[in-house]
């Protein structure tokens, strides 16, 4: 009679993890590529909007809680009220503070987010299309020059969200078998975004 294997979840994790890198070796190779290729942008700092939004923004240690239900403006007499709602935004601006508050934790940020948008729409495109093709389409949309501005510049983060959530929205979209809970989690989405905008109205009156 063979002996009994007993794996902890030690080693489960690892199997799975390394069964997944071996599937999709060129993926995390080209999102290694992306990160190396944007890497010397954390020896930057902040500029333009970044000034105010991170660097003096006195709200960010003050008041958090009023920032991420408020105007993105906040605290800025220059600026009227602009009507800017972006607490996920801000929320990760308020993380990268909480971490230490230096550029290069920003910009770390900012990459990441990059790749991130490009790896969700990688697995949209591969509902349709090929490994090699999905994967120049996500190297085309990480490395295009058009795309410098979002991963430079820390204020454009939220192209990145934007990007992600909307890639992986359709991905969702177009799963053949949307599951129950894939229904719950998408129409919870829908009713968090709706109470975000109705508090924001009441916040404006």
């Amino acid at each position: 009679m063979p002996p009994f294997i007993v794996l902890d979840e030690r080693h489960i994790f690892r199997y799975y993890a390394n069964m997944i890198v071996q599937e999709h070796k060129r993926f995390f190779l080209l999102c290694a590529v992306v990160f190396i290729v944007y890497l010397p942008v954390i020896s930057l700092g902040f500029a333009l909007d970044d000034i105010f939004l991170i660097e003096q923004n006195p709200y960010l240690k003050e008041d958090p809680l009023a920032l991420l239900l408020g105007d993105l403006w906040l605290g800025d007499e220059s600026v009227a009220q602009s009507s800017f709602f972006r607490p996920l935004f801000l929320l990760s601006i308020l993380f990268d503070t909480w971490l230490g508050g230096s550029p290069w934790i920003f910009h770390v940020h900012n990459i990441i987010w990059h790749i991130c948008a490009g790896g969700m729409l990688y697995l949209l495109l591969r509902r349709w299309l090929t490994e090699k093709q999905a994967l120049l389409g996500f190297g085309i949309f990480a490395l295009h020059p058009l795309q410098s501005e979002t991963v430079i510049w820390i204020s454009a983060r939220n192209d990145s969200m934007a990007a992600l959530f909307v890639f992986l929205s359709l991905w969702l979209y177009t799963k053949e078998d949307v599951s129950f809970m894939y229904n719950v989690i998408l129409n919870s989405m829908r009713l968090h975004l709706h109470c975000l905008n109705n508090l924001h109205m009441y916040h404006k009156r």
